[in-house]
């Protein structure tokens, strides 16, 4: 334990400041809760890909996936947020070469304000 005498306190060992998760916080969170859910709209894009579809809106597939649970399952506690689907399209494209520029997204309210 350590002396409540600050001179004697090591430096750098005082705690971070609370700072309120952001929205790609708490995305990256409920991802890592559940990371079958990239995978259903992955493959939900590649299956619309290969129907030749060139391009496809993420938030249809989250809502896709939000009626599909619904249907085949009781639980009331799964819960995709909307402000998720834009980082769920950037990191299928980010990672399926063949998925490239599938989905359109804009400029995220984070890049705008350098956070």
């Amino acid at each position: 334990m350590y002396s409540m005498m600050p001179d004697t306190m090591p430096l750098f060992d005082y705690p971070a400041p609370f700072r309120e998760p952001t929205i790609e916080d708490r995305f990256l969170m409920f991802h890592r809760a559940n990371p079958d859910v990239y995978r259903r709209l992955r493959d939900m894009a590649r299956q619309l890909k290969a129907k030749n579809r060139k391009h496809y809106g993420i938030k249809s597939l989250v809502e896709v996936l939000r009626w599909e649970h619904d249907i085949s399952t009781t639980d009331v506690d799964f819960k995709i947020n909307n402000n998720h689907a834009p980082y769920y399209a950037r990191m299928i494209m980010d990672r399926c070469d063949d998925l490239k520029g599938f989905f359109s997204v804009r400029e995220l309210t984070s890049e705008r304000n350098g956070t």
